[in-house]
């Protein structure tokens, strides 16, 4: 899997500063994000996080967040607007389930730690977005537990290279490889493009 650890430092390595700065913060940002969510509605910050996590898969930021708040407003009876898995996942942790005995997928139980310590948790969040960048493909087919764990390791081969946290590299290199595809504006869902950072989408 060297190639993989190859085209995570890479990536790093020709991110601007302004791209580096906006991954460093893009966890912290999260985290103040499910902060916030948790004080408006009255959940502790482990259930604002698992809910986040749980409607991830498939979904930008940017609706990620939006309906995470539509889950605590109709208090976890959400019945549409993503994956039907998502939403069970998400309305069984607004009532009370433990986040990380409801995750099951290793993507989501590793953004739920991420997003819950501000990105300083052990194991990286291999997205479809981190997954295409380390196999140098768009729309790359979902890898198989197996190729998930040894791209995980991977990167956190990559981040002991660069001197990053595990989840900053990922950040910096999900923004930078994104934004090579990305035409500012589109599939934004707030004024402020959802490139920016995880607390302007």
């Amino acid at each position: 899997m060297k190639p993989l650890t190859r085209r995570a430092t890479a990536v790093y390595r020709r991110a601007t500063p302004s791209q580096v700065g906006t991954g460093r913060r893009w966890y912290p940002d999260a985290h103040e994000v499910a902060r916030d969510q948790a004080a408006e509605h009255g959940v502790t910050i482990e259930v604002a996080s698992g809910i986040l996590a749980a409607l991830s898969p498939r979904m930008g930021w940017g609706m990620n967040v939006t309906l995470a708040e539509r889950v605590l407003y109709t208090k976890g009876t959400l019945d549409h607007g993503c994956l039907s898995r998502s939403l069970e996942h998400a309305n069984a942790i607004y009532h009370g389930a433990a986040p990380l005995e409801v995750l099951r997928g290793p993507k989501t139980r590793a953004f739920y730690l991420a997003i819950l310590t501000e990105g300083d948790s052990p194991d990286p969040v291999i997205d479809r977005h981190a997954w295409d960048m380390l196999t140098a493909t768009r729309g790359a087919p979902a890898p198989s537990i197996g190729q998930y764990r040894a791209a995980a390791e991977c990167m956190r081969r990559a981040a002991r290279i660069v001197g990053e946290r595990v989840h900053d590299l990922q950040a910096i290199d999900w923004i930078a490889w994104r934004a090579r595809f990305w035409t500012p504006g589109v599939n934004d869902h707030r004024p402020q493009p959802t490139l920016e950072g995880a607390r302007q989408w």
